[in-house]
């Protein structure tokens, strides 16, 4: 008998945490309703599609399905605010950037050099590549920073035999950072697209970024560090390169910030 009563129960659980992911997918739908009618209808699939999932789930992992839905719920209405204070005009996104470092090439230097951010936290230089972190600790010990921002690739993508050697050199340099900033969350930026025929020329591998980006995604999801993808900013912001197809105008890294910042708040 205790034991009918303890398969009752288990039921009856499941049932009711089952019927909370459905309250959960119903208000993700309801939210979209008035939205436009392809965000709409996406969400309707996304919750069917939750609901399949979900069907001969354990309580556990239903549980752990919906506490992850409510916090990525939670983190687009962070984004939403954080968006909606910028275009109002009461922050800019380089007031975001705080207790931080950014470790880069050329590319990121534009962040000091168009006078965006403070100069002293962007260690970067032109031709710079992973190898160099290592040359950087010391600085980076100084500031101590809560934030590590890295992003390298342009200058590096000819030196690896594969992505994974590319992958697996940067997390060797992060374990460097991490003994001179302990407390430090790390943000790894994607390697942005390179339009250049004569990058393309040295090395096959300028053709396939996208595989490099696989594998720093799945090194970062391995190390727990904090991936953030650039591309389809890159490809949709494409004037804003200059005519080398490899460096950015100005106007480009208000985008570029915003979008680290975001995924930044993914963890």
């Amino acid at each position: 008998m205790n034991i009918l009563k303890h398969l009752y129960r288990d039921k009856k659980k499941r049932y009711i945490i089952l019927a909370a992911a459905i309250v959960v997918v119903a208000v993700i739908m309801v939210s979209t309703f008035f939205r436009p009618v392809r965000r709409a209808t996406k969400a309707v699939d996304d919750g069917l599609s939750y609901l399949t999932q979900m069907a001969g789930k354990s309580s556990s992992d239903i549980e752990s399905n919906i506490k992850s839905m409510q916090q990525e719920r939670e983190r687009q209405r962070r984004i939403e605010a954080r968006e909606k204070a910028l275009a109002d005009g009461t922050v800019t996104v380089w007031e975001l950037f705080d207790d931080y470092v950014f470790l880069g090439d050329s590319r990121v230097v534009g962040f000091s050099e168009f006078g965006f951010l403070e100069s002293g936290r962007i260690i970067a230089h032109s031709g710079a590549g992973v190898k160099d972190i290592a040359e950087s600790l010391e600085t980076v010990e100084y500031y101590n920073p809560s934030w590590v921002f890295i992003s390298y690739g342009a200058n590096d993508l000819g030196n690896y035999a594969s992505a994974q050697d590319y992958a697996q050199a940067l997390n060797q340099q992060i374990q460097g950072l991490k003994e001179v900033a302990p407390h430090a969350r790390f943000i790894i930026s994607s390697i942005l697209p390179v339009y250049s025929s004569r990058l393309s020329s040295m090395s096959d591998n300028y053709n396939h970024v996208d595989t490099f980006n696989e594998a720093l995604e799945q090194m970062c999801s391995e190390n727990g560090y904090t991936f953030v993808d650039n591309t389809e900013l890159a490809q949709e912001h494409r004037s804003e390169y200059e005519q080398d197809g490899i460096h950015f105008k100005s106007s480009f890294y208000e985008y570029w910030a915003l979008n680290l910042i975001n995924g930044e708040d993914a963890n």
